[in-house]
């Protein structure tokens, strides 16, 4: 089994702890610990946004193409 759980440092906790433990009862764990920079909030906002088609830009091939165009001349 393997499960990720995003927390606020205020909920790193005994009872935290406890519940992991009771979780993942008679199994051997490994335990690795990551901080959630602004970068990662904003990715993470994003594949939310594209998996609820939210705040989406469409475009035709013709105006990307364009658009490649005008950035590699720039």
């Amino acid at each position: 089994m393997e499960a990720t759980f995003k927390i606020k440092e205020s909920e790193f906790d005994y009872a935290f702890f406890k519940k992991l433990k009771a979780l993942f009862r008679g199994q051997d764990l490994e335990i690795d610990v990551k901080t959630i920079n602004l970068y990662s909030k904003q990715l993470n906002a994003a594949i939310e946004d594209v998996e609820h088609n939210r705040n989406l830009v469409e475009f035709t091939i013709e105006e990307y193409d364009n658009l490649v165009h005008n950035l590699r001349s720039k």
